[in-house]
């Protein structure tokens, strides 16, 4: 007699219907518009692509959006093919945890056909990155680069292999597996770098142009940073905004911050474990601009603001004749801005 099947069998064949089910849905390719349409910018964003002719065959000719942000999200490929975005009109292109085994053919770049359009490209949730930025060279309209939630960035000289029209690096809550003295170092046209919650932990001033003569914001915040080298802040004309917020510094040297003092440039020094004592003299009389840390140590001064203390407080066997003091500067700490209005 035909024995019939016990019910712990139905619920296996249940439970290995559902996840065959699954396994499909999220393995399927599609594409789809996911715009907000609160904002003027348009979204589409295409996910779960498992082979590189998936790009052919599910990304639409005919997207005519005038402000068009395009997103490749969850897929897994052997490679990026050539010119796989060329159809695509995209002011804004982002690959998010998108992966390639190789990221594309040799003599083949996945980028060709959008020199003359996207000014922005992010790299988000362990993307794979170009095994060079070679490969974005010749997008002439390309403004901004951004990594959030990278892990094991190589920040190498190849970064000046991208193109000159460059204007912001930004680096989000990413892990840093290295960085070059001469990162950037050949992209004289920046304006902006960002670095937040990454663990830098070291810059030197060599990782910038020099000069930088359009330069005005460097925002390394939550980095890890213990000290800042002599030479930080020299050849940096343009500066208006320096935040150093957040860091490891127990003391400033007055060599790497002076050429700052010129008028309206903000420097955040704010949240560094500050240890008051006669080295940080030259503090007490400079710009109300300057956002300044409390004294974390010694604990006389624990907790003072750098507007309350005096030479004598912080043991000066010398004091000056003229010490002026400001009241720190209240301005907050500012935001990560990982998509700019202006691209």
């Amino acid at each position: 007699a035909e024995m019939s099947p016990t019910r712990e069998e139905h619920c296996l064949d249940v439970v290995v219907l559902l996840a065959a089910l699954v396994t499909a849905a999220v393995a399927t390719p599609s594409c789809l518009d996911t715009s907000n349409h609160y904002y003027d910018e348009r979204e589409y964003t295409c996910t779960g692509f498992t082979s590189a002719s998936h790009f052919q065959e599910h990304i639409p000719r005919d997207l005519s959006y005038p402000r068009l942000r395009f997103v490749l999200k969850e897929c897994l490929v052997d490679y990026i093919p050539g010119s796989a975005f060329a159809s695509v009109p995209a002011l804004s292109l982002d690959l998010d945890n998108c992966k390639a085994k190789t990221f594309s053919k040799p003599g083949a770049n996945p980028f060709d056909g959008l020199e003359e359009t996207v000014s922005r490209i992010g790299f988000m949730h362990n993307s794979s990155l170009p095994e060079s930025w070679q490969l974005l060279k010749n997008m002439n309209r390309l403004k901004e680069i951004a990594f959030y939630m990278m892990a094991g960035l190589d920040l190498t000289r190849d970064f000046n292999n991208l193109p000159q029209s460059l204007r912001r690096v930004l680096i989000f809550r990413s892990s840093i597996a290295r960085i070059d003295d001469h990162w950037l170092s050949g992209l004289t046209n920046l304006e902006e770098v960002w670095i937040q919650e990454s663990d830098l932990k070291h810059f030197q001033r060599s990782m910038l142009p020099r000069p930088a003569p359009k330069l005005w914001r460097l925002h390394l915040q939550g980095c890890g940073l213990t000290s800042l080298p002599r030479d930080f802040s020299e050849d940096l004309p343009a500066m208006r905004h320096l935040s150093i917020e957040e860091n490891l510094i127990t003391t400033f040297d007055e060599l790497s911050l002076e050429p700052l003092r010129r008028d309206r440039t903000y420097v955040g020094l704010y949240g560094n474990p500050l240890h008051c004592d006669c080295r940080i003299k030259f503090l007490l009389s400079y710009s109300d601009n300057w956002r300044f840390p409390v004294c974390a140590t010694p604990e006389l001064l624990k907790g003072r603001r750098i507007n309350e203390l005096s030479e004598d407080l912080l043991n000066c066997s010398t004091p000056s004749t003229t010490t002026t003091t400001t009241p720190a500067a209240a301005v907050p700490g500012g935001f990560f801005p990982f998509y700019s209005d202006d691209v």
